[in-house]
């Protein structure tokens, strides 16, 4: 194993990932008390390390018919458009969060306070 490879795929699949829809979807299906919250982390990462086994195998199928270079330019030209998409605006006020939310029980919102 690669060690600079490992932390470069590592740190993009991580960044990339990061506040996605599936990330929002385990978040929503953790949010749920009648769903155990390992369950919901073990079908989630199983679904996770499967896509990216797919990903893997398509990567080595493509690599067969396609020029690395051509395949390189075609990954930046993509991650390059999904950075253009990233409104940069929102970094520039960090948003925030109530210190109560009325929705939680005491004890939640105590701990969101502590997080706060």
């Amino acid at each position: 194993m690669e060690p600079k490879l490992f932390a470069t795929v590592f740190g993009t699949v991580f960044l990339v990932e990061l506040g996605n829809k599936t990330q929002l979807a385990t978040l929503f299906y953790a949010s749920n008390a009648a769903n155990p919250n390992l369950t919901v982390f073990s079908a989630s990462a199983a679904a996770l390390v499967l896509v990216s086994a797919l990903g893997v195998l398509a990567g080595t199928l493509v690599s067969d018919c396609v020029n690395p270079n051509a395949m390189r330019r075609f990954a930046g030209l993509g991650f390059a458009a999904s950075g253009i998409r990233f409104e940069p605006k929102s970094l520039a006020t960090p948003p925030t969060l109530p210190r109560s939310t009325g929705l939680c029980s005491k004890a939640t919102d105590a701990r969101i306070s502590s997080l706060i």
